[in-house]
């Protein structure tokens, strides 16, 4: 917004200089060629035109520059000077159309004045360059400042913002890590009750859910087959006490069953033994 507001007051400045020239050519025009070609009121209005162009832009340039500009007092006093001069060219053109003066009489009265506006116009522009310029380079520097301060904030919320992120990144990811590493380590050192906490609605509560009930589901089946090997060595107890049983009883058999054919023989033959009398002697 301030480059352009510079960019106009500059612009204005050379704008008034080009209007002040149009100024006086329009009055050297009257006294040259108003009566010979019959164009008088053309010209003269022409004169007026410029004239009140010169004091709208001379307005527009002050209302441009700040209130405490030292620009403001020549613009004041080149204001004042160019009415003195509107009113020595309405003057003089009375003259001329009244007397017969010659043309050039009339445009040596004012060479001198009309050297002094332009110079004048020319310090003016040449004051609101340098105004210009020294503005924007104020500017550059005031920019470059904030450049620098910008500059350094970027970086200090980028670094505050990594910051963040570790930190997040450290309980989000590492600690939960560290702390699942730790369940492991416990459960090798034989913890088999041990189980992971959950915190929070997010990855790791549903992996350590996940983990938990993996947990759980092994102890069941380890209940599961601890049950079974009992059961297992039970019936292989029962297998064994039978064959052992087997072979006992095919042992005892054995002689059970001769001696049981001895003493059937035995008792066949003394009833036999029985039935046979006996002689004398």
């Amino acid at each position: 917004m301030l480059n352009t507001k510079l960019n106009k007051t500059l612009s204005v400045a050379i704008e008034l200089d080009l209007t002040f020239h149009k100024y006086k050519e329009s009055w050297k025009n009257i006294l040259l060629r108003g009566h010979t070609e019959g164009r008088y009121q053309t010209f003269l209005n022409n004169f007026y035109k410029n004239e009140r162009k010169l004091y709208a832009e001379l307005n527009e340039l002050k209302n441009l520059l700040d209130y405490d500009s030292a620009l403001l007092t020549p613009i004041d006093k080149l204001s004042d000077d160019i009415k003195l001069n509107s009113k020595s060219y309405r003057k003089a053109l009375k003259i001329y159309f009244e007397s017969d003066r010659s043309v050039q009489e009339l445009a040596d009265m004012f060479t001198d004045s009309e050297y002094a506006l332009s110079v004048a116009l020319s310090d003016i522009r040449e004051a609101v360059t340098m105004l210009s310029n020294d503005k924007l380079n104020k500017l550059e520097i005031d920019l470059g400042s904030k450049l620098i301060f910008n500059f350094i904030l970027s970086a200090l919320l980028t670094i505050l913002c990594i910051a963040l992120l570790l930190y997040i990144l450290n309980l989000r990811i590492i600690r939960p890590i560290e702390y699942a590493i730790s369940v492991v380590n416990r459960l090798k050192n034989k913890e088999a009750h041990v189980r992971m906490k959950a915190y929070g609605n997010n990855e790791f509560s549903i992996y350590s859910a996940s983990f938990n009930s993996m947990l759980d589901s092994i102890e069941l089946q380890k209940k599961q087959l601890e049950k079974s090997s009992r059961q297992l060595m039970e019936t292989e107890k029962l297998a064994a006490l039978g064959d052992l049983v087997a072979g006992v009883a095919h042992e005892l058999n054995t002689p059970l069953g001769i001696g049981l054919t001895a003493s059937t023989h035995v008792n066949d033959s003394t009833k036999i033994l029985k039935r046979v009398p006996m002689k004398a002697s």
